[in-house]
């Protein structure tokens, strides 16, 4: 990962990981076993540690359309995030894939960037959203009240 090249591939974690081939650096999970991933696994029940990666990329399924192509329910995004927040450190990074960019907390992520992507005309434009974590706070979940829940503005300067 080129943005992130001093993440050891054992913190990394590719959610919602699909097809990934074996030869991927870091640990893939999803939840459907015959994708073969590292591990299988509730996006909202993550079997890791509290605060166990420094890296999480995720390809959620855009719409409950192509969630049900994958045989399970639209995840939540705000809930993912909340589970994320359990298991990514501080100063630990989501790079998160999407038709839109996922509402969160403000005071766990610290929302730094996001890149379009344009795969050509006539397709859906999808967005890389890149957030870090800031401080540990084990009771806050991205469920509880957001003071400031608003979706952010994108900043197109």
């Amino acid at each position: 990962m080129a943005l992130f090249p001093e993440r050891h591939t054992t913190t990394t974690l590719h959610l919602f990981s699909g097809s990934l081939t074996q030869d991927v650096r870091g640990i893939r999970l999803d939840r459907r076993r015959d994708v073969c991933p590292d591990l299988c696994a509730d996006a909202l029940a993550l079997p890791l540690q509290d605060q166990s990666l420094g890296l999480v990329v995720a390809d959620p399924p855009y719409t409950a359309a192509h969630a049900a192509r994958y045989g399970g329910p639209m995840p939540s995004r705000r809930a993912v995030l909340g589970e994320l927040a359990r298991v990514v450190r501080p100063g630990g990074h989501v790079v998160w894939l999407d038709v839109q960019v996922p509402m969160h907390r403000k005071d766990i992520w610290h929302w730094w960037g996001c890149i379009g992507i344009i795969r050509s005309t006539n397709h859906v434009v999808r967005v890389v959203t890149c957030l870090e974590r800031t401080s540990w706070n084990p009771g806050a979940r991205e469920n509880e009240a957001d003071p400031g829940g608003e979706i952010a503005p994108l900043d197109v300067r």
